[in-house]
């Protein structure tokens, strides 16, 4: 038996997402800004979040034993970031009372899960904090509680204004821990936001993790007259509204005059970009064994380079348009996501075998004497079907969105698709071109086969 490769060319077209990634407690926010960036424009980004009590009614002192409030500090854990890392581009953080009630409805224990565009109004700047360089979150810092002292790492410790009515009250007025509906009158949440110096950098926070928390320290009466430090924490828990914030501006960047480009294609994650795909040899191509079929994307060198990289995606999506005319929605791709799962439209279980059927960042080869990234998505078993059946060959879509939303899928309408996290990478790659271009990025379908 011979075998043999064959080259097919695509066309592709950049789109915008009409973006309604909703980021749950769980997933990380980002905080921040990218300020220079050539291809893509700007990102600021700011996280909303409510801090309660872990139970109402809840009361952290006697009122009678309280001496005096020391200090307050919103303490976030931090999971890392993404862009300029610089030892000389500083980072400060700024944290504003939010004037407006988080909870679409009051009446109901969980909040609403909002898109990436929401915001709420805010008031009086509660607090800052500084730091050299991004990386010098990283830093420990000694904390004293009771009678114990230990070190904390990997936190962005911010003191708040403990005069600020607001936190005052809350501190002072034990009818505010009642209920929840009557703290919400006196604390409705915190905004955070951050300015980056250089080209510019996001950091991640984990508003769920318990080093996420709002802390209250001050001193009260043990019996007699002995006085104690101690402190309260308040935690973003489960029934807190929350919001992660994602502000992109593409016009001044190379993307928004390329759309319509054919040879390049701009992929950013949410709220982010697609590229719709199209094979049109595909269904010309007679019946045989396919063993392996692969689409290829090659990165088109940056502009940037050193601690200013504004890295490209964890992984890459593809997934196919539904060929029904009268709606625009999306189906997986079938056979190749996880070959050794049982599924009828999405491998619900076991999820996506990113090994097998590819899209992960891969490392980078060198293209023209330039480090290059080639990411490759496994199409075998779903090209063999489209020339053994002679089925149609739906467009596909290309992108870095974290989520994915299959409403046929009996069970599944929204699922996580990739491991990126929020705004988190970028990349140019090449896109369709004429047949025989000597565009050496260009994006193309490969078959190894043999004949029958």
């Amino acid at each position: 038996m011979n075998t043999f490769d064959t080259l097919l060319d695509v066309t592709t077209k950049n789109f915008l997402f009409n973006d309604s990634t909703r980021l749950s407690r769980t997933e990380l926010h980002a905080v921040g800004g990218i300020n220079n960036d050539p291809l893509f424009g700007t990102v600021s980004a700011a996280t909303y979040m409510e801090m309660h009590p872990s139970i109402f009614p809840s009361s952290f002192y006697a009122k009678d034993s309280l001496v005096g409030l020391d200090s307050i500090v919103l303490s976030l854990a931090y999971k890392g970031n993404y862009g300029d890392s610089a030892e000389t581009s500083s980072i400060d953080f700024r944290v504003f009372k939010v004037l407006d009630q988080m909870h679409a409805d009051t009446s109901v224990d969980f909040p609403a899960i909002y898109k990436l565009d929401q915001t709420f109004r805010t008031g009086a700047l509660l607090g800052t904090k500084s730091f050299p360089s991004i990386k010098k979150i990283r830093d420990s810092i000694d904390v004293r509680r009771d009678s114990t002292k230990y070190k904390v790492v990997n936190q962005v410790r911010i003191v708040l204004d403990k005069n600020d009515p607001s936190l005052n009250s809350i501190f002072r007025d034990t009818n505010a821990l009642k209920t929840d509906t009557l703290f919400r009158s006196f604390l409705k949440g915190f905004k955070i936001e951050a300015t980056v110096g250089g080209t510019g950098a996001l950091a991640y926070f984990n508003i769920a993790d318990t080093s996420t928390r709002l802390e209250f320290y001050y001193r009260r009466k043990n019996g007699g007259t002995k006085i104690d430090t101690t402190s309260a924490s308040f935690f973003c828990g489960a029934y807190a509204a929350h919001a992660n914030n994602i502000v992109r501006n593409i016009n001044s960047a190379e993307i928004k005059t390329n759309l319509a480009s054919d040879s390049l294609v701009y992929l950013f994650t949410n709220p982010g970009s697609y590229a719709r795909i199209k094979i049109p040899g595909l269904t010309a191509v007679s019946n045989r064994i396919v063993h392996r079929a692969e689409l290829k994307i090659i990165q088109i060198p940056d502009v940037l380079s050193g601690a200013n990289q504004l890295a490209p995606p964890h992984y890459l999506y593809l997934d196919r348009f539904d060929t029904a005319v009268d709606r625009v929605k999306f189906n997986p791709i079938p056979y190749d996501l996880n070959p050794s799962a049982a599924y009828s439209c999405y491998p619900i279980n076991e999820g996506i075998d990113y090994n097998y059927f590819g899209g992960i960042l891969p490392a980078t080869r060198i293209i023209n004497g330039k480090p290059t990234y080639e990411y490759n998505f496994n199409l075998t078993r779903y090209v063999q079907s489209i020339i053994t059946r002679h089925t149609s060959s739906p467009d596909l879509r290309l992108s870095s969105a974290m989520f994915a939303e299959y409403f046929d899928c009996t069970g599944v309408t929204y699922v996580p698709v990739t491991g990126n996290n929020v705004a988190e990478g970028r990349i140019k790659v090449g896109g369709g071109a004429t047949k025989n271009s000597p565009f050496q990025y260009k994006m193309q379908l490969r078959i190894i086969y043999s004949k029958l």
